[in-house]
């Protein structure tokens, strides 16, 4: 019989990687791009957290313990935010 993946809240970056299962923040994805990545992560492989918000100094701290943060162009992804990224736990 097959394991029934556990169901996580959306919410808790914690929750997500306990289970094995890599969050990812994204950031700024416009609706095609949600469609795009929903459909390639079909599987489950990892657990998509979208933010409307660009990334920046002030929502930076939305990835943090995630294990991914995923930028568009529109994204700031400067030293500063990419250090906050590291120091947060967020490749």
């Amino acid at each position: 019989m097959p394991h029934a993946q556990p169901t996580l809240d959306p919410n808790d970056s914690t929750a997500a990687q306990k289970h094995g299962t890599p969050e990812v923040a994204v950031f700024s994805a416009k609706a095609y791009d949600r469609e795009f990545l929903d459909a390639a992560n079909e599987q489950g492989t990892c657990r998509l957290r979208y933010f409307d918000a660009a990334l920046d100094a002030e929502t930076v701290g939305l990835a943090a313990g995630r294990a991914v943060a995923c930028v568009f162009v529109n994204d700031l992804a400067n030293a500063d935010i990419l250090k906050t990224l590291a120091a947060n736990g967020t490749r």
